[in-house]
């Protein structure tokens, strides 16, 4: 499937996220698309699509497509897969952000931030892109969080890029 000539590849949706989060996320890349500008999106974990020896390759490939922006939702759970994983994910992570022009972490949740203002144990390499933080603005409704990450990510892309 393509979308106005770029591979739909572009949006990295994570498969564990719910549809309706998808769906949020989809829209923004969707609207930024038709604006030139190409993202490449992951939820929570970009270390554990699955659990196939292609997946890492695949998403590696994936976010190395030609792409603007890099968003990677940020979660207490995420950096603890990270730290797990710290070899593979800090690997596709530091791949992402040397080929795209802008990254954005999007801060999701209350402690994922330390009192230095890193994020965690990639803290030096996802606090150096400026993260949003919308974990203030955290409700018990997961899905309008999701919503208001995504509109939030809308907005700074085109500010970023703009």
């Amino acid at each position: 499937m393509t979308t106005g000539g770029w591979r739909a590849e572009a949006f990295l949706v994570h498969d564990g996220a719910p549809k309706r989060d998808q769906l949020s996320v989809y829209s923004v890349s969707s609207h930024l698309l038709q604006q030139g500008i190409r993202t490449c999106v992951d939820i929570n974990d970009p270390g554990s699509f699955r659990s196939s020896r292609a997946s890492a390759v695949e998403l590696t490939k994936t976010m190395m497509c030609d792409v603007d922006i890099v968003v990677v939702f940020v979660t207490n759970q995420f950096l603890k897969k990270a730290a797990m994983r710290n070899d593979r994910c800090g690997i596709e992570l530091e791949v992402a952000f040397a080929t795209a022009r802008q990254v954005i972490p999007v801060v999701m949740e209350e402690g994922v931030l330390d009192p230095s203002g890193k994020l965690g144990p990639l803290g030096a390499s996802l606090v150096a892109h400026e993260p949003i933080d919308v974990s203030r603005h955290a409700t018990t409704n997961v899905k309008d969080d999701v919503d208001f990450a995504c509109w939030c990510v809308y907005y700074e892309a085109r500010r970023r890029i703009n």
